[in-house]
């Protein structure tokens, strides 16, 4: 599987069955603005030490807002989850967000295996139901936490913090919170919900 990228020059292209990147460039370095949280990153530690992972939702906040709270914390990824990277909210569509996060020095990566199913989103009877339904979804269809993982560790190694991201702000009202369940089982990691 190859997974595709925004913008292929702040990004490389990964083939996970071959284990190789196939394009990619160096990084933008910015500097954070507000509140300092403890950063973590240094070559491939995800396998031997926790990495910080953080997960950002958009509800309630304009893109300023989101950009300046992604670069306080030192982000440097931004991994869209959402299944479709679409938003009636201004700013947060794939190409928008993308264009605005990359002015801001940070990288955009949509890795659409680990987003939720409209079909699992439209029909389930409540939250609690849509999150268990995930839950099996993923059991199922591993990949997008394979896809995931792989991102946090090219971006360990570009010295580079992700930051998971989808609509809702209360990380225990989104997928984002079972993926990175699911992630720590697989790589130490430390959760930091925005």
């Amino acid at each position: 599987m190859v997974l595709r990228v925004s913008h292929p020059l702040c990004f490389p292209l990964i083939d996970q069955r071959a284990g190789r990147i196939l394009k990619g460039t160096g990084s933008t370095a910015f500097a954070s603005g507000m509140v300092r949280y403890p950063i973590t990153r240094s070559g491939d530690v995800c396998d031997s030490q926790g990495l910080n992972l953080y997960t950002l939702g958009y509800q309630g906040v304009n893109v300023d807002v989101y950009v300046e709270k992604l670069k306080a914390a030192g982000v440097g990824i931004v991994a869209d989850v959402r299944e479709t990277p679409w938003s009636h909210k201004r700013g947060f569509c794939k190409n928008i967000l993308s264009s605005v996060l990359s002015k801001a020095g940070i990288e955009y990566i949509h890795v659409k295996s680990a987003g939720n199913p409209k079909a699992n989103r439209r029909t389930a009877p409540d939250l609690a139901e849509c999150l268990r339904r995930y839950k099996d979804y993923l059991t199922e269809n591993p990949t997008g936490i394979a896809d995931l993982i792989e991102v946090v560790r090219i971006g360990a190694s570009r010295n580079r913090t992700v930051c998971l991201t989808c609509f809702e702000r209360n990380v225990n009202e989104c997928h984002r919170s079972i993926l990175v369940d699911a992630m720590k089982r697989e790589i130490k990691i430390r959760p930091v919900h925005l």
